[in-house]
């Protein structure tokens, strides 16, 4: 009987609703006053903060300098629901500077500043360490300082180190006329290793005094905090300097010997041109213009943009014809060619003395009848008496020519 009547009030539903609404309740009016329960919370770092700092500055020209401390200690009071779940980075000192009209010490106390959710007028201050802030206030000054842009990497092989360039070259620095005092310079570093092309990169740039100490940017407002810097990284490459021969007078790439002195420069640019650059000609040589051998010197001259690293900016070039003779001959038979219509032309010389260059055979047998002076009259548009070019002409001598150049005299009018 006596466990029916258990099993019945156990199985009894409304019990324990009841049982269940009342510790609920139990378990509320705890943790609310727990939640109300006041508590003392101690908050180390707290950050101070110039509230009219930017007004400040702009409406007066001033600035805060030398402040005697960032942060400070403080203990308050309030319940755990209201502060309990706080720390130190919810927190700012501020100090309200915007009424500040004179340059001077200041000291001053800070207002507590809670986050959004803080019932700030039930928050009471137990202690605070330091109470009070020093700080001065100054005018603002403004300086140009260069910058000095160092390159302390290197260049890969086959490439060269071209010079570093900074944009802009100077920048200009506002603050108190005491942190300004000693900053010298603006001082960028590149330390890339192995470049293979220029390279241009926007890097922030340190503060130097006269003797290269990096000095503090606290209380330093910069116009930019970054500088272009530009590393011009060049290709290398060794040319061969050549010369170009016209061939004649029986001088032809098989008897014919080129010197050049240097043989080859050592070059730099861009690698989009140099790369493409196999050898650098610097002349072109008639061979008919001369006897047996010539040597002259030429300029070495290079396309846009590339740099001669040898430094040399001339070539010495000795042209020589081997195994040839030459002989005096005069020439009798003088004609002319392309006279246009509507002229006639007179040839008033008569004989022509000339030089031919050839095997001493050929030499040996070419006759008067063998050579002809002829006159290419087509560009003639005047008339008189003038001097024109005449070509050489060995006829059944292929390989033997007159070196030098010739003209006659004529006398071109008009009819016929």
């Amino acid at each position: 009987m006596a466990k029916k009547r258990k099993s019945k009030l156990l199985d009894n539903k409304i019990l324990w609703m009841v049982i269940s609404l009342v510790a609920s309740l139990l378990i509320w009016m705890y943790l609310n006053g727990t939640q109300q329960e006041e508590i003392e919370v101690p908050l180390s770092g707290v950050e101070v903060v110039f509230e009219g700092e930017s007004s400040l500055q702009d409406t007066r020209g001033y600035i805060i300098a030398n402040v005697d401390s960032y942060f400070v200690d403080v203990t308050i009071r309030g319940t755990r629901l209201n502060i309990g779940t706080l720390s130190a980075s919810d927190v700012k000192a501020v100090i309200d500077v915007s009424g500040i009209t004179n340059t001077g010490y200041n000291s001053r106390t800070y207002t507590l500043q809670f986050p959004d959710g803080v019932d700030a007028e039930a928050v009471s201050l137990v202690s605070s360490e330091p109470a009070v802030i020093g700080f001065d206030v100054t005018r603002m000054t403004t300086k140009a300082v260069p910058v000095e842009c160092v390159f302390t990497g290197n260049a890969a092989e086959g490439y060269i180190y071209d010079g570093i360039e900074c944009d802009p070259t100077t920048v200009r620095i506002s603050g108190t006329e005491s942190a300004l005092a000693e900053v010298d310079r603006a001082y960028v570093e590149i330390a890339y290793e192995g470049m293979d092309s220029s390279r241009t990169v926007d890097v922030p740039y340190t503060l130097l005094d006269a003797d290269g100490n990096e000095l503090s940017m606290e209380g330093i407002d910069l116009e930019t905090d970054t500088v272009s810097v530009t590393v011009r990284i060049n290709m290398t490459k060794e040319v061969p300097l050549t010369v170009s021969a016209s061939y004649g007078a029986g001088a032809t790439e098989d008897n014919t010997r080129i010197t050049v002195s240097p043989e080859s420069i050592m070059i730099s640019g861009d690698s989009n041109i140099v790369d493409g650059i196999n050898y650098l000609s610097i002349a072109t040589i008639d061979t008919t213009s001369f006897s047996a051998s010539v040597t002259d010197e030429y300029d070495i001259i290079l396309p846009e943009g590339v740099t001669n690293l040898t430094g040399t900016t001339e070539a010495s070039v000795t042209v020589e014809v081997l195994g040839l003779e030459t002989r005096s001959f005069t020439v009798n038979n003088i004609t002319y060619t392309g006279l246009p219509d509507g002229y006639t032309a007179e040839v008033i010389t008569q004989s022509l003395p000339v030089t031919l260059r050839g095997s001493a055979a050929d030499l040996d047998a070419i006759r008067a009848e063998n050579l002809t002076a002829v006159a290419d009259l087509s560009e003639v548009s005047q008339t008189g008496d003038m001097t024109v070019t005449v070509r050489i002409r060995v006829d059944g001598f292929p390989d033997t020519g007159a070196i030098g150049s010739y003209q006659i005299a004529i006398s071109v009018s008009r009819g016929g």
